[in-house]
């Protein structure tokens, strides 16, 4: 493949999306490879990434009903 033909093929909104799964504190309080507060950090700036450049976005979580989202994904996406 020529490198022109892979420039072409570039990412965007039309052909990429983001799924974001579980990002719940009681998620992070399993987590032993990383420090929570880097995990957070992380996933907000992936989110606030996604948001600007008009990704698609897919939020899920489980136990929905008993906890919502972290916060800082949730004032990235508030609706």
């Amino acid at each position: 493949m020529e490198r022109r033909d892979v420039c072409e093929q570039t990412t965007d909104p039309d052909n990429h999306s983001l799924l974001l799964i579980d990002h719940q504190y009681l998620q992070l309080l399993t987590l032993r490879s990383h420090d929570a507060s880097q995990v957070i950090s992380n996933v907000q700036a992936v989110a606030k990434a996604a948001r600007i450049f008009k990704v698609p976005t897919l939020l899920t979580t489980a136990f929905a009903q008993r906890q919502d989202l972290i916060k800082e994904v949730q004032d990235v996406y508030p609706e």
